[in-house]
């Protein structure tokens, strides 16, 4: 529901911002009339993709689920990966920052085989949490804490 809400302002906002726009850059370039029509064509195109994109997944009825027990990591995420891993085989927890440019760091739980698993950011999901259930069930992965920025 606050995906949906976010979406929302966000459809909301993009008109406004576009009107903003022609307000501060045209500087009297464009008549009133091209205006109006520039407006309300993004009011339309933020309300179409709002409709097409929101209210379909606010219908479907799912639910994610997240568990780190004794022995086992499962992850049902309905807007992504899912998996179910043994917490014997997790050899380490990495973080990784992407090369945009931004302070957003990746968690991944990887697989004494190789295999990574990432550590989904979303529904409000604790992942220092997470991180210290699967060193209580397994003391012997290996951690990396930090990120150097």
């Amino acid at each position: 529901m606050y995906q949906a809400i976010k979406m929302l302002i966000i459809a909301i906002g993009f008109p406004f911002s576009m009107w903003l726009m022609l307000e501060t850059f045209a500087e009297g370039k464009i008549t009133e009339n091209e205006a109006v029509i520039i407006y309300g064509a993004s009011l339309c195109v933020s309300v179409f993709l709002f409709l097409v994109f929101v209210i379909p997944n606010l219908r479907r009825k799912s639910v994610f689920f997240y568990e780190v027990s004794d022995c086992l990591v499962t992850c049902k995420n309905p807007g992504g990966e899912n998996y179910e891993i043994e917490v014997g085989s997790i050899s380490r927890i990495l973080q990784t920052k992407r090369a945009t440019g931004d302070m957003w760091v990746d968690d991944y739980i990887e697989t004494s085989d190789g295999k990574s698993y990432a550590i989904p950011k979303s529904y409000d999901l604790n992942i220092h949490n997470v991180k210290k259930a699967i060193a209580l069930a397994n003391p012997s992965v290996e951690m990396e804490n930090k990120v150097r920025y």
